[in-house]
Parts: structure tokens; sequence; C-alpha cells
């Protein structure tokens, strides 16, 4: 049965003095409070130390890795440029700079480091899990649940989704602000009374015409995300936490399960019964949704509400229904161990991995936007 849990103590992923809220010490060009100022702030401070940073944890990769080899290397297929190859863990799910902080009084890799920590937890518990296929030791179950919700949303394309939107919002502030100059010297001089220094010497006209061009672009920094990444993190732990999981451990000549860029399924049960305006709009915290979750090559969980945790072994037509949600959900990669794995095509049959890039028209409805 799925047992009671306290949140009090599933919300904190980061160790260490990092401040969870880093507002008062980054001025982001999403705060609101700034008014017209926003648009003189449309340049994020790149930092002259390049660094690689991992939103999928090399710990989590290696478990999708072929066995046997001395130097293993995942098989990446990019759907969007329809190839594959091979590479280490390092080569994929990392972007530069990802987790770096430019704040006075925080070190750059504050974050990094503090994640780190937290990603040592996460291989102790994956290895135990793919070692003892239990879900009742409530230590590795806690961390491997926190591991769902990071990955669910320290993500680049939920990076992304979050700045188009706020994006969106700052250039419908400022056609408002920016529509009168009686409107725009208003924001000035409220701005200027919350302490917001600013150059009164730029005309209003200037300004408008500078906005109207349209000649700009809006650049979010990284601060701008981590409170809220951190914050969503919190709002879906509950409600993971509620589920009740399903570890698929994967059987004799089922192949092997499949992750991607985009690891943490979340999708509808039943999508034919959803009205078009909710379809792409599932959330963690509804009740006819799944959650599905690729732990390694041998093992994935599927969350569900209302039903008991429990350990099934896959057979290959769990297998292949689980690595075609994680195909749909790629953006754009998928990694395997190799090209041995299943899914299921347009026609409901089971094929092998390497068909998976013939003709994009043969699996069509794989690469539905989700």
């Amino acid at each position: 049965m799925t047992a009671s849990v306290d949140y009090s103590n599933k919300s904190s992923i980061i160790s260490g003095d990092l401040p969870r809220s880093l507002s008062g010490q980054v001025r982001c060009v999403s705060d609101f409070d700034t008014g017209c100022i926003t648009i003189f702030r449309l340049f994020n401070k790149v930092s002259k130390e390049a660094r690689h940073h991992h939103y999928l944890p090399q710990c989590y990769l290696r478990g999708f890795l072929p066995v046997g080899q001395k130097k293993p290397k995942l098989t990446v297929l990019d759907l969007k440029k329809s190839k594959v190859f091979l590479t280490g863990t390092r080569g994929v799910g990392g972007i530069r700079d990802f987790n770096r902080i430019e704040a006075d009084g925080v070190a750059p890799d504050s974050l990094e480091n503090s994640l780190s920590s937290f990603e040592g937890q996460a291989a102790t518990a994956l290895k135990k899990l793919e070692e003892q296929h239990i879900l009742t030791d409530n230590a590795i179950f806690d961390v491997i649940i926190k591991l769902i919700a990071l990955l669910a949303i320290r993500n680049p394309k939920v990076r992304s989704n979050f700045a188009n939107a706020k994006i969106r919002s700052i250039n419908l502030l400022m056609a408002i602000v920016t529509a009168k100059k009686e409107i725009y010297e208003s924001s000035v001089r409220n701005a200027k009374q919350d302490g917001v220094d600013i150059d009164e010497s730029v005309p209003y006209e200037q300004v408008k015409e500078f906005f109207d061009r349209g000649e700009y672009n809006i650049v979010m920094p990284n601060e701008s995300h981590f409170e809220a990444e951190f914050k969503g993190i919190d709002a879906i732990l509950p409600s993971l936490f509620s589920r009740g999981w399903m570890l698929c451990v994967a059987g004799d000549n089922a192949g092997p399960f499949v992750t991607c860029d985009r690891p943490v399924i979340l999708d509808w049960k039943h999508p034919e019964k959803i009205p078009p305006f909710y379809k792409h709009r599932p959330g963690f915290g509804l009740k006819d949704t799944i959650v599905i979750f690729p732990v390694s090559q041998n093992m994935a969980m599927i969350g569900e509400f209302d039903t008991p945790n429990l350990v099934v072994i896959a057979d290959r037509s769990v297998v292949s229904f689980v690595n075609t949600e994680v195909i749909r959900f790629a953006r754009p990669q998928v990694y395997a161990p190799d090209l041995s794995f299943v899914f299921i095509n347009t026609k409901g049959d089971i094929r092998p991995g390497t068909e998976l890039l013939l003709p994009r028209k043969t699996h069509s409805s794989l690469f539905e936007s989700k």
C-alpha cells in the first residue's frame, strides 16, 4: 500500500547555504516592479568561465550504457536530424552555464555544487534500486521521487516555455507603458521612487520608437529561473509522493528501456476523453494522469493515483509502450544502450529501434507536439 508521507522534509533537494530565493541579490529583466526600465535591461551577463552543466545527471545516464564494454557509449537517436551516433554521458544532457549564478555574494558555481551533492545521493539510490528491485526502502524511494521532480522541472524545454511566457508579458507591459507619454512618465516617476536608477536623458519619443521597431532581444538570466524552478519542484512533490508507483523490471527478451532529453513523461490516462483545450495541459496533481519515468535500461516507474506500490516483470509489450511514450516526449534526442530496443508503430506493431528513423510519415503520431 502507498505509505503516508510527511511532506515537511520532502522539499529540500539542494544543500549547503545557497539561498532558495535570489530575488534580493539579482534584478531580473522579468521583475515587473521595475516597470518601464525592463526594456533597458535586455542583455544577460555571460560568464567568462565556460561551464558545461548537466540537466540530466551523468549518474542517471550511465544506467542506459551498454554493459560488458570497456568504454561504453550511449546510442543517441536525434529525431530532429534523423541520425544516430555514439557518445559518452558527458556529451549529452548538458548546456553551457545552465546552473551558473551571477549574483553579488554568491559563488557562480554554488548551485552546481549543491546539485552535485544531491546527485551523489541519487547515484546511490539508483544503484540500490537496480540491485534490490523494491519500493519499500523509504530512503531510496524518497530520493528517486525527488530526482523525478528535479528532472521534470529543471529542463531546457520547461525553462524555454517559462522564458517565452515572461517575454510575452514584458512586451505586453512595455506596449502599455509606451502607449502614451503620460503613462511612460508616470512609470518612470514610480520606478525612481522605488530606488531604480533611470537615465532620464533618453526622451519618451526615442524609447517609443525603439520599442516599436522591435529590434531587440529580451534575454532571461538564469537567476530569473532558479526560484521558479525550485518552487515548481516543491509544488509537484506532494502529488508525486501521493501516487502509487509500479516498478517495471524488464523481463527476459523484453529489450531495454530507453530514455530521452525530457525523461519525465506526464500524460492523460484517457486522452480521448479530454476536451481539446486541456488535451495538452495535464497537471501533476490531476487524477486522470500518468507519470512515466525510465529509471535505467532495466527498469521504469509508472505512477498513478489510487493504486498501490508494486513491482512487476515487464514483458515486451510493456517495455515497448514505455519506450514509445519516451520517444513521443523526446525533444529531440533518445538515449539507449543500442538499437535493440522496441517501440510501437502507428499500426500498433512492436518494431525494433533500427526502424525508428525511417521516414517520419511511417511513425507520424510519435512526433506529435507534446
